[in-house]
């Protein structure tokens, strides 16, 4: 449809919306149908790995955003010095946060 659109010079959505008809009779009856794919009763072997990848993608991607977080904070509080210095004004230190050790051998 993009090609008929573009010959005759009409937007995308004002097509939709005045030739609503014209779509649903010509073009959507030569659109396949989507196969429904068949459900398995048991995960197999690979869905379980695939479901294991995806619980490690998520759990990096949480750490990820949570380090990102971590550098906008250092990264904002420079850029703040970095004025403040520039301009001539006091650069007051800002408490660091405060994170307790992780738990080790001891």
């Amino acid at each position: 449809m993009t090609a008929i659109e573009q010959l005759l010079d009409i937007p995308h959505t004002t097509f939709h919306r005045h030739y609503v008809d014209l779509i649903d009779v010509h073009f959507r009856s030569r659109i396949p149908a989507l196969a429904r794919p068949a459900t398995p009763t048991e995960p197999s072997g690979s869905d379980v790995r695939t479901e294991a990848n995806l619980r490690r993608l998520r759990k990096e991607n949480t750490d990820l955003r949570r380090i990102l977080a971590l550098y906008e904070e250092a990264i904002r509080q420079l850029a703040l010095e970095n004025d403040a210095l520039r301009s001539g004004g006091t650069v007051l230190p800002l408490p660091h946060r405060s994170r307790p050790a992780p738990p080790g051998p001891s």
